[in-house]
């Protein structure tokens, strides 16, 4: 999955919605936003590892998803270091 312009401007409303409100959490088909505590979950919906390794012996290939998982005020660092202007 790749992210144009659009889909990145959601996705950072998205996390500063999160940071702004402990209960907030955000569930569509690009992504989904989930917090606990001090930390945050993005876990990426429709992507895939494009490495070419397998994880198990029968695996055919790496199916795992992208996820990223930071401490709140990580997440605030990231947000305040990249302006999308």
């Amino acid at each position: 999955m790749k992210l144009n312009k659009n889909k990145t401007e959601k996705l950072f409303t998205e996390i500063k919605n999160v940071l702004s409100n402990a209960n907030y959490s955000s569930d569509n088909y690009l992504f989904k936003i989930k917090q606990n505590k001090d930390e945050i979950k993005l876990t990426f919906k429709n992507s895939s590892c494009t490495a070419e390794h397998k994880l198990y012996y029968l695996q055919k290939d790496c199916n795992r998803t992208f996820i990223i998982k930071l401490k709140k005020k990580e997440f605030k660092n990231i947000i305040n270091t990249i302006n999308l202007n």
